[in-house]
């Protein structure tokens, strides 16, 4: 978890989960706080289905890591959700 002066620095960020053994995200978001950290406990702590839980469940299960990585900071709300979709939409594109 980040503490208080971290938190102020980062601002809003963009981030990635990985698994520990993975060339490409699987998760990609943006956040403020400890928003990067949130996925892997809800996902423990929650019964909710998804794709993004599920994954983090399975890493888990194996034994594995999630990994999280913050790949932009410093950002306006606005200024992260251009980079969110414009990483997401690249993610994309590279899995067709």
């Amino acid at each position: 978890m980040f503490d208080s002066i971290t938190i102020e620095h980062l601002k809003c960020y963009v981030y990635a989960l990985y698994d520990s053994e993975s060339k490409l995200p699987f998760y990609v978001g943006k956040g403020t706080g400890n928003r990067i950290f949130n996925h892997v406990t809800c996902a423990l702590d929650d019964a909710m289905q998804s794709d993004k839980y599920e994954t983090i469940r399975a890493i888990q299960s194996a034994g594995k890591t999630v990994k999280h990585v913050i790949l932009r900071h410093g950002m306006s709300s606005n200024e992260a959700f251009l980079v969110e979709s414009s990483i997401i939409d690249v993610l994309a594109y590279a899995s067709v």
